[in-house]
Parts: structure tokens; sequence; C-alpha cells
């Protein structure tokens, strides 16, 4: 059955329900989902506390929260639905089947340019099948991008109802491929948006490069070349974007200059940069001032066992060399973030059932919580809430 999404009226309630005066306190908050319990958990970093149980859709993963800390969007049901949290009142605000919110913007983009459906209803069919790659969440939660593990990229707005699609393989005619865009190949589906909301950056292999989209209207407004690979993360001020899987790219995104730091951490023994992921679809994280990149890695030593030990590593992002380093467990992480004030990294790791605190400067061990079954999280999970 397809879920129903909740009325805007509710959602512009919930947006604007009392928050608490500006001089209350605040506390980090982490919002990790519980994959085989149906739920996500809003956890008190500095204290170990579990603020909230939400209940959700089954088999929930990939949580990622708008950059005022809002809203929380939680990816359901095995890659299809997206569900959007309020972090206000921790309810569930909205839930939407990917399929549908694909068939939406569809049939707009056939309406807008005057034209009937081609292929009589065999399109729609195909976007049933299609998954959610993750999700990115504009500054205030009222507009979700949808980042397809097909290809194609959706935008969502949550209040309005209108739905638009980028990057879809039609194999019809070049006047309706024109329409909605040459398909992407993209690694993981991963991609980022702007502080201030007008550019999307999502990695292309088909392009060698990172395409650079008007957030508004889905079209290719730029490239960053031969940036195609791995997970990244964007500057809050947007200045740079760092990148971390075979190299350690950063980009200086004032001049659109690419430059590769840490070449003398380079191991051919291992295969690689010495700080790289093994996974290119490990999340990493930038410091709020862009100075530290996050991210887990396997330790090479482990190569050929049954386990690799992952760690987690901070690196300079002017210099490219590690900062420290912090063994965190046997098997892979599924999620890392920093908290807004930049004092803290959380890391999940679902084998263990747990969430690791880290310091930010150190990497030291600040908390280990234990959580349910199988936590998973993505990026920017972490918010600031009143007490």
């Amino acid at each position: 059955m397809a879920l129903l999404s909740i009325g805007s009226a509710q959602a512009d309630t919930a947006r604007t329900a009392e928050a608490g005066p500006a001089s209350e306190p605040t506390r980090p908050l982490a919002y990790v989902a519980l994959r085989n319990a149906a739920a996500v958990l809003a956890l008190d970093i500095d204290s170990g506390e579990t603020v909230a149980r939400i209940p959700v859709g089954p088999l929930p993963l990939g949580t990622t929260a708008s950059r005022d800390g809002t809203r929380v969007a939680v990816v359901t049901r095995e890659r299809t639905a997206v569900e959007l949290i309020d972090t206000r009142t921790q309810t569930v605000i909205g839930q939407w089947l990917f399929r549908d919110l694909l068939r939406t913007a569809y049939e707009a983009k056939l309406s807008t340019a005057g034209l009937s459906d081609p292929t009589e209803g065999q399109i729609v069919s195909v976007l049933s099948r299609y998954t959610i790659g993750s999700v990115i969440l504009s500054g205030r939660g009222d507009t979700l991008f949808v980042i397809g593990r097909e290809g194609t990229i959706l935008r969502f707005d949550v209040d309005s109802g209108k739905a638009d699609m980028f990057g879809f393989q039609l194999g019809i005619s070049p006047e309706f491929q024109a329409l909605f865009g040459p398909s992407l190949h993209i690694f993981d589906a991963v991609g980022r948006l702007s502080a201030d909301d007008r550019r999307l950056f999502v990695p292309d292999a088909n392009r060698n490069g990172m395409m650079i989209l008007d957030a508004e209207k889905l079209e290719v407004i730029g490239e960053l070349p031969g940036l195609i690979y791995g997970n990244f993360d964007l500057a809050r001020d947007d200045s740079l974007l760092a990148m971390l899987a075979f190299h350690f790219d950063v980009a200086d995104l004032s001049a659109f200059t690419v430059r590769r730091v840490g070449r003398a951490d380079y191991n051919p023994t291992h295969g690689g940069f010495a700080g790289a992921t093994s996974s290119a679809h490990w999340p990493v994280a930038l410091s709020p001032d862009a100075h530290i990149l996050y991210a887990p890695r396997n330790d090479a030593l482990g190569r050929g066992s049954a386990t690799k030990p992952t760690m987690v590593v901070a690196l300079d992002t002017r210099s490219g060399k590690r900062l420290a380093m912090r063994h965190i467990g046997d098997q892979p992480t599924d999620g890392l973030a920093v908290s807004p004030d930049g004092r803290r990294v959380v890391v999940v790791a679902p084998a263990s059932n747990a969430v690791h605190v880290l310091d930010a400067q150190s990497l030291a061990p600040i908390r280990v919580i234990e959580v349910g079954p199988t936590p998973q999280a993505g990026v920017h999970f972490v918010v600031s809430a009143g007490k």
C-alpha cells in the first residue's frame, strides 16, 4: 500500500512550534536509525541518554538533518521510501514512496511541455523499481533532494507537493531526453547541497567529474573535472569541497580548482593513500572550520583476514597530514558526523550495536552508547537541540 504524505498544514504547525527562548541551553542530539527495530533514536551524545524513540517504517537507514536542525530525513522500506522527522516534536511529519514522487515529477514534466506519455505507462512501471541512494535536506528542511541509485535526482517541495527530476534515461528520442536531462552514473548515489541551497553537487562518471547543478532548476551549471569517486563533504561556508577515497582531493569552490593533498603519505604497498577509505560509500565529514576531514578506513594490516580493523582518521585539509587516528572495531561503520560546535565526532558501529562519541581534536573516546539492533546513520545527523 502506498504511503500517504501528511498534510502541509501539519508540517507548517510543526515548523512554527515554540522552540524555546534564545538563551535556552542546547545539547547535541544524534539521530540514529535502528535498522532491525523500525525506529530512530535521538541520542544526547554528552550524556548518552536516549531523548526520544521515534517509530518509522521498516528497515530504516541513512539519517541526515537540515542545517537548522529542525528536521531529519530517514530512508526506509528497503530504500524505497523517505520519512521526515520534526526534531522539536520528535514525530514523523511526512512519509513518501520514491516511486510516487518520481511519477509525480515525470507527469509534471510532460504536462509543462504539453506532451503525452509516449510510452503509454511503461516508464511509470520502470520508475516503480527505482531505489534511494541518499537524501539531502535544504537548510530549513522544506525541500528533499533524493539521489536515486539508478542515476536520477529528484527534488521535492514538502509543503507544496511539487516534484521535479533530472537524469532519467528514456531511450525514446533526443527531444524527450532533452526534457529530462541525461542519466547520471553516480558512485553510491551521493550528493551535497551548498549552504545557500543554490547548488547541488553530484559526482558523475559519465562526465568524469563532479557535476554542479542549479538546485532550483535542476540544470547543470558547472563541473569539477576528475572528482568522480567516493564520498565527500562541503565546507559550511561553501568555500571548499573535500573528497577521500583512493586519493585525498580538495576543491576550492571560489576558483573552481582542485588540488591533491597528502602525496607524501601515498603507500603503494597498501594500494592507495594511507588515509583512504576502502569503501567509497563510507561517509566523510568536515569540521565546522573545514580544516579537518574525518573519515573511516580499514587498517591495511587487516587485509586478507576475516575481519579488518576499522579506524577513524582526522586529516588536515591544508597539508594532507594525519592529525589523529582511532580504532573503532573489527567491522565497518555506518554513519559519521561532527557535532555543530565541532567538539565531538560521532561514529555508528552496526555490528556492535553501539554509537561512539570521540573528541574531535584527538579522537580520544568520550563514551560508547549502547543502542538497539543494527544502528545506522548517514551524514550530518547531529543537531543542536534545546533542553
